[in-house]
């Protein structure tokens, strides 16, 4: 059988799969399944290929069910309450903390991350008892070098179940860590809470010392600046070099992958063991046998990084493969590779790395080769076939030798972007057509400065020439990604069509791997396919398409409005500089919106507007308003500046104009207010029957000019606050004179003004319990839930929280003067 692990690697792969998808807890299913697949195969010889892929897919789904079980009375996940607790925590630290920089006002900051194996637990004020199971431990600062992979550690901190995605749609934290096995959080606010545990050593392990002097080798001679930070990260791992905005042009130009250690850098070490051992004239065996136990000492000193240890697996397997001077199949190798991993490590199935990896080696393999002849067979300018290529003059020699380069190039970087595009779409809402032209350039130099690397580390002489070419090979990198990056339409942020769009996505390239497409129908039937589901996937998300949505970021800082059409989409408000550049510019990007088509601003609240350069650099709005009369705020000065500087068209809206069409019921042009948060803009956001009134921060004096001038007109069934810096939200007469179905309170847990005041939360649940008559109303806190999302349709209003999970929701009767029914979990 051709490939014969092929499939064996699917099943598990489909059983790891339902396993998640499940709606139940099916162990005993799972395992019933997979003794009645091994029963099959042992007794009927016909059953025997069902039978082993049907154990195979049990076993599978068991062995991942068995990672997000807690199997052990003990488990850390059974003794401590997942919302929050505080304790001690002692442990073996499964890897080398990493360190994580972020920009907060201006500053780099800290945060060190670690998987840590539990061994002990003790709440506060109580006595140590055994535990076991794996936590991800986060800490502000980064502790001394004391502690490494394998030591011994007491922490203390806040147990706590991983925060989800800070809005719909993005990352969820909390189902990654689940899914790798960790329900569980440890967070500690400074190095002074991380201690020695019983057993610790002092003894620094090789690993470490490795790469603190490798770190110093490759810095020889060179200026301690991003370059050098970037080689650090290619060639050792540190992840800490990819921090800030460094990544963004590599990740635009889908070149990112070069700072992974990953196949490259394994095939190219591979590489460079067996042809130097080749040089010497040794035999196969002893050439793999030497050049392996190297590999992995290279991935074990880098820190067993995930992507590391796939590719040493499948470089392995494929060298394993040479030394036995067996006939290689690159497919079959990979799926033993992905069998052996998917094995020790189920949840690796769900990690973007992984697939990435898997499916364009996949595609590399299948794809290239085919591409390549049927271009060099059908170009106009091929050279005479009845001409042997002895007989070509030297020009010609050198345009065949170039032009067979460039395509084995091009249709090598097309391949890779077939295959990664479904998940650069679903896990970075990216697609970058530019990296086949970016990764021509980036890739052969990455090469090249990792080459100087090794040479740098493995020669005694040379060290500061070898790192200089290093440099200037990097700064050739950041020059043609940024080149690459700057080429309008070369990338383009894309909203997610949902999976099973690439469901049929995937079967059409599977098809076109068999070779079935060896005939002129079957070709056209496979285009026509292909039309059909380019029209599924542009036609995916306007299927059900609400009227209109509505997301309340956490604290109201930012809300984003969006309706059929990009016409009517509207931001209103950025927040801050980090909550623009950590929350609104990543929601925009899964939106597939590079441009913002309108931005408003309510108020001159820097926590509302400060992140205003952020959002016009990366997605510079086509039209910018700010409301009317008098504009104390500094966050507002430098607007206007701000605005010509980038092309942007500015204007001032108040009472009686409309901002992508919505009409805007305050401030007045007349108004003197003393508080920005009185001269907040206040919409009326109506869609199909429903109306939305969208209030942020506003102050008790802007309230009384709302409800004098607003009239009948304030009536609502949504009523969107925030907390104004004096006085309450919502007060009792705009209440009263809005009557809404429900009401969002935008609060939050930092800064503490942001948060809601108990007399508040007291009178809205008086309100509630006094109302015998009228409609009920239902008040929400973001403080709570975190975002929320509106979304409005014909016979029903719908409110979710960032995980997706139902809040509210409100059906309206098909039947005129009946009853509309309310719900709220």
């Amino acid at each position: 059988m051709q490939r014969p692990l092929l499939i064996p690697a699917l099943c598990v792969a489909a059983g790891i799969g339902f396993a998640e998808r499940a709606p139940w807890d099916f162990g005993v299913v799972s395992l019933s399944v997979a003794l009645v697949g091994l029963a099959m195969a042992g007794l009927s010889a016909r059953g025997f290929a069902a039978g082993i892929g049907l154990a195979l897919f049990g076993a599978g789904a068991l062995a991942y069910q068995a990672t997000q079980w807690p199997l052990s009375p003990d488990d850390v996940r059974c003794r401590i309450d997942a919302h929050g607790e505080l304790g001690r925590v002692r442990g073996i630290l499964a890897e080398t903390p990493s360190v994580r920089l972020s920009e907060r006002k201006g500053q780099w900051v800290e945060r060190t991350l670690v998987r840590l194996q539990v061994t002990g637990w003790c709440p506060q004020g109580g006595t140590w008892d055994s535990a076991s199971g794996q936590m991800m431990v986060s800490s502000q600062g980064v502790p001394d070098r004391r502690f490494f992979r394998g030591q011994s550690v007491e922490i203390s901190g806040l147990v706590s179940t991983p925060p989800g995605p800070v809005a719909p749609g993005l990352f969820n934290y909390a189902t990654f860590l689940r899914r790798q096995g960790m329900g569980l959080q440890l967070r500690c606010d400074a190095p002074g809470d991380w201690g020695l545990g019983p057993g610790a050593t002092d003894a620094v392990p090789w690993s470490e010392r490795f790469l603190e002097w490798a770190r110093r080798r490759l810095a020889r001679g060179l200026p301690e600046d991003g370059a050098t930070r970037l080689i650090w990260a290619m060639a050792l791992g540190w992840r800490t070099g990819l921090a800030g905005d460094v990544d963004d042009g590599f990740m635009r130009s889908g070149t990112l992958h070069v700072f992974a250690i990953s196949g490259l850098h394994i095939a190219l070490i591979a590489v460079l063991l067996v042809q130097a051992f080749r040089v010497l004239g040794w035999s196969r065996a002893l050439c793999g046998g030497l050049s392996l136990p190297l590999i992995w000492f290279y991935v074990a000193a880098t820190g067993w990084q995930p992507s590391a240890v796939r590719s040493a697996v499948m470089t392995s397997v494929v060298v394993g493969t040479w030394m036995l001077e067996r006939p290689g199949d690159l497919l079959n190798s990979l799926s033993l590779a992905a069998l052996l991993i998917l094995i020790a490590e189920p949840g690796q199935l769900f990690q973007a790395g992984f697939l990435l990896s898997f499916l364009v080696v996949a595609a590399l393999a299948v794809f290239p080769s085919r591409w390549e002849a049927w271009w060099l067979e059908h170009r106009p300018w091929r050279p005479d076939a009845l001409l042997p290529p002895s007989q070509w003059s030297r020009t010609r020699r050198v345009w065949e030798w170039a032009e067979r380069g460039l395509c084995r190039g091009c249709v090598t970087g097309l391949a890779a972007l077939v295959a990664s595009w479904p998940m650069s779409v679903e896990c970075f809402h990216l697609v970058s057509v530019i990296s086949v032209v970016a990764n021509l350039i980036v890739v052969p130099l990455s090469s090249l400065v990792l080459i100087a690397n090794a040479l740098s580390m493995g020669l005694p002489v040379g060290t500061e020439l070898w790192n200089s070419a290093a440099w200037v090979g990097m700064h050739g990198m950041m020059a043609a990604s940024r080149a690459c990056e700057a080429i309008p339409g070369g990338w383009w942020s894309a909203a997610s069509p949902g999976a099973w769009v690439w469901i049929p996505y995937a079967l059409l390239w599977v098809v076109a791997a068999t070779g079935w497409l060896d005939t002129q129908r079957r070709r056209r039937l496979w285009w026509g396919g292909a039309a059909v589901w380019l029209v599924l996937l542009l036609g995916a998300r306007h299927i059900g398409e609400p009227a209109a949505t509505v997301t309340v970021f956490r604290s109201g800082e930012a809300v984003w409005i969006d309706r059929p059409g990009s016409a009517g989409d509207l931001l209103l408000d950025t927040g801050d500089a980090a909550t623009a550049k950590a929350v609104v510019l990543p929601w925009l990007q899964s939106q597939g919106v590079d441009r913002v088509p309108t931005l408003a601003l309510s108020h001159g609240d820097v926590r509302h507007v400060g992140g205003v350069p952020v959002v016009m650099t990366n997605a510079a709005p086509r039209r910018l308003v700010l409301p009317v009369g008098r504009v104390r705020s500094p966050s507002f000065r430098g607007v206007d500046g701000l605005a010509a500087s980038n092309g942007v068209p500015l204007q001032r809206l108040g009472r009686g104009d409309a901002v992508a069409a919505i009409p805007v019921l305050h401030p007045d042009e007349s108004d003197a207010f003393s508080r920005a948060d009185d001269a907040a803009v206040v919409l009326s956001l109506e869609a199909v029957g429903w109306r939305i009134l969208l209030a942020p921060d506003l102050g008790p004096e802007g309230q009384r000019a709302l409800i004098q001038r607003g009239g009948a007109s304030l009536a609502a069934d949504v009523i969107i606050t925030g907390i104004p810096a004096s006085g309450e939200a919502a007060s009792e007469a705009l209440l009263a004179q809005v009557n809404p179905r429900l009401l969002v309170v935008a609060t939050g847990d930092r800064p503490a003004t942001e948060r809601s005041s108990p007399a508040l939360r007291k009178r809205l649940r008086e309100r509630l319990r006094d109302q015998l008559q009228g409609r009920p109303e239902t008040t929400l806190w973001t403080e709570r839930v975190g975002a929320l999302q509106l979304r409005c349709w014909d016979n029903r209003l719908e409110v979710r929280d960032s995980v997706g999970e139902l809040r509210w929701r409100f059906e309206r009767p098909v039947q005129a003067g009946a009853q509309g029914s309310a719900t709220a979990w």
